[in-house]
């Protein structure tokens, strides 16, 4: 039995008819990345509202039982994780239906007089829907990486009322499933590719070259994340995983002029942590010359 392709499993358009207008498709992704960092700082802002209201003894007392002290749900207790990745998922999977349902309905009402059938639809556009993974992707990548950012002053540990090495394990699940998602984008894009007959054409683009590569680099990291090649670094992991984030912001950046403000807005981020490590080995530098000297 031959496999079929994957848009014919799908109620999705290689080619919809009408064709959908590139700048459509553009704003509708862009938006959908600003109502995706919305949501996330909306979470954020509803979890420190939480956290400051809840009175000083009862979060002395249920600070060793809070899920948020807890060790990394994708190691020990891998169906929780599940359950929040895949209520995580199905939130955006909604709110990019919702975007493509409203930038559709924008469509029809600024030409009234157009038939139905030639409003472009978005539900039914192959390419949003292999664009949508990878936006949502870069979008979260600056909170992505203020999940690990040794920055003295950091803002998310102010708010949520938790250390760097509380909030370290949500960083590493929360890679695992921005993994998913690039690994969907680029899944479809492949399939895309075959069925439109110009993948020969398109490997030796320098575009698709690059995300070859970040997808390389992420599946790498994705595998020296586990506890056990953590264990056995002797403290190497730490700065390979530095070096590949820097590639792979500058592979992003390259990548699509699309990604280049979230680009920005993680750099930021990436700079305050490394200034934040390199704060604390000063300081721990200081504190060892002193200890000698008394």
């Amino acid at each position: 039995m031959s496999l079929k392709p994957l848009h014919s499993l799908l109620p999705l358009s290689l080619s919809p008819s009408p064709p959908i207008p590139p700048d459509i498709r553009r704003s509708a992704l862009d938006t959908l990345g600003t109502y995706t960092q919305t949501s996330a700082l909306l979470f954020l802002l509803l979890l420190s509202t939480y956290q400051h209201l809840l009175p000083t003894s009862t979060r002395s007392k249920s600070q060793a039982k809070s899920w948020l002290s807890r060790p990394a749900p994708l190691i020990r207790e891998p169906y929780s994780a599940v359950i929040t990745i895949a209520l995580w998922g199905t939130y955006l999977f909604a709110l990019a239906l919702w975007t493509a349902n409203s930038f559709t309905a924008a469509a029809s009402l600024s030409s009234p007089l157009t038939s139905p059938h030639l409003t472009p639809n978005l539900k039914e556009d192959y390419l949003f829907w292999t664009r949508a993974p990878a936006h949502i992707a870069a979008s979260l990548l600056p909170l992505h990486l203020a999940l690990s950012s040794s920055f003295p002053l950091s803002p998310l540990t102010w708010m949520i009322k938790r250390g760097r090495g509380d909030i370290i394990p949500y960083h590493r699940t929360h890679g695992y499933f921005l993994l998913t998602l690039l690994g969907l984008h680029g899944g479809m894009y492949l399939n895309y590719y075959i069925q439109m007959g110009f993948l020969s054409k398109r490997v030796r683009d320098s575009d698709v070259q690059l995300g070859l590569m970040m997808a390389g680099l992420l599946v790498g990291l994705a595998w020296g994340s586990r506890s056990v090649v953590r264990r056995k670094s002797r403290g190497w992991f730490l700065w390979v995983h530095l070096g590949v984030t820097a590639a792979v912001l500058g592979g992003l950046w390259g990548h699509v002029l699309w990604a280049r403000a979230y680009v920005v807005e993680a750099g930021v981020v990436f700079g305050l942590g490394m200034g934040g490590r390199g704060w604390r080995s000063f300081v721990a530098g200081k504190r060892r010359k002193g200890g000698k000297k008394g």
